[in-house]
């Protein structure tokens, strides 16, 4: 299983003031109010004569009655009525409880270039240490230009989200990419972030490239998807827990067009490819080949040990075959025998959707995570 948590490095927190920084957000000046001195006069006062002086009646003050005092009523807020400072980035009005209200301060502090975000050491493109956005967005525009082409970031906008459902937000940032010399598309990442102990955290950073989608829904549900050509796609899906935990769930890869129900050579590695080759039978053809792998932890190195891993690998998936009306295509029985004989599971395509199913719901994703909609993105600040 791919999971990964926060890791949490032993150092200093970074705080150069000095560092010249790319992003400036205006804070609106707190209004002090003067205090008004009040003045107090002195009258001149002439003695009487002393024939004058009568004797003083002493005089008794009435104690007035203690009146239990009432406690204050509570006035609740009207709904829309603005949360101090928040109101600049959020829809506070979606967040309730405590806890959410500082969540959102610590995301307007980092958002502010104020708070910083740890990052682990598994985290894509970013070393572990403590960043400000500022320094979380050069960072990985270093590490772009040292792994592709130098780029030129577009903007940066942000979102916020209900990982896990449970009514408390995560903060995502967006940073789109160009290359300013136009000879290549360049990704756009995307940073998500929620406290841990106190502390915010980088959960993970998704990326979107060539040929390529990332799409992430309003309860942490995330979609990468991507072509291999015209005839094959693959999509793999990942979730976000309301405890931040990240996990990689499944990958379904498709191939379209096909001739016949057979493995075309992209879906199985070279050794099963001999053995499963296409037979003579005669077929209506524009077949797809649809494939799920699960968990797939392997003992091989990819690279030095290729025919082991993808031997492997293609055994851990589990196939359907579809016709060109999405019926359930009927093998030659032969083929079929000589597939199961090699270690290849070829079921219905909607007992792999069951498997999906029964298999998502151990990480907590039901139908309502299913139907999350995207976020709206909006501009914190342009480059």
């Amino acid at each position: 299983m791919n999971t990964h948590y926060p890791v949490y490095p032993d150092m200093s927190l970074k705080g150069d003031e000095k560092m010249k920084r790319k992003i400036s957000i205006c804070m609106t000046a707190l209004l002090t109010a003067g205090l008004m001195a009040g003045c107090t006069g002195n009258s001149n006062q002439v003695d009487p004569e002393p024939s004058e002086v009568k004797e003083e009646t002493p005089v008794v003050e009435e104690q007035p009655e203690e009146v239990a005092e009432e406690p204050e009523e509570e006035i609740a807020p009207e709904e829309g009525a603005p949360m101090v400072g928040m109101s600049r980035y959020f829809d506070y009005t979606l967040w309730s409880g405590e806890e959410s209200a500082d969540w959102l301060a610590l995301y307007e502090s980092f958002l502010m270039g104020e708070e910083t975000v740890t990052v682990g050491g598994e985290t894509p493109y970013l070393e572990e240490g403590y960043y400000t956005l500022t320094e979380m967005v050069e960072a990985i525009q270093a590490t772009l230009a040292e792994n592709f082409i130098p780029s030129e970031l577009l903007e940066i906008d942000y979102t916020l989200i209900d990982a896990g459902k449970d009514g408390y937000p995560e903060l995502v940032i967006k940073l789109p990419f160009s290359d300013p010399d136009e000879n290549r598309e360049v990704p756009t990442e995307y940073a998500i972030i929620r406290p841990f102990y106190g502390e915010l955290s980088v959960v993970t950073i998704e990326e979107t490239f060539y040929r390529s989608e990332t799409s992430i829904n309003e309860y942490g549900y995330i979609i990468k998807s991507g072509s291999n050509g015209a005839s094959s796609h693959a999509a793999t899906y990942y979730y976000i827990t309301s405890d931040g935990e990240y996990y990689e769930l499944y990958t379904i890869f498709n191939y379209f067009g096909l001739d016949e129900p057979v493995f075309c050579p992209e879906a199985l590695s070279t050794p099963l490819q001999e053995v499963l080759a296409s037979q003579p039978e005669t077929y209506s053809g524009n077949y797809t080949l649809t494939a799920v792998l699960f968990d797939f932890d392997n003992e091989y190195d990819p690279e030095t040990e290729y025919e082991e891993y993808s031997t492997e690998r293609c055994k851990h998936c589990t196939y359907a075959f579809t016709d060109a009306d999405e019926n359930d295509a009927v093998l030659d029985e032969a083929y079929a025998q000589l597939c199961e004989d090699n270690g290849i599971q070829i079921v219905p395509l909607s007992e792999i959707q069951t498997m999906i199913k029964d298999y998502i719901s151990q990480f907590g994703v039901n139908d309502d995570i299913l139907g999350g909609e995207e976020p709206d993105w909006d501009l914190l600040t342009a480059s």
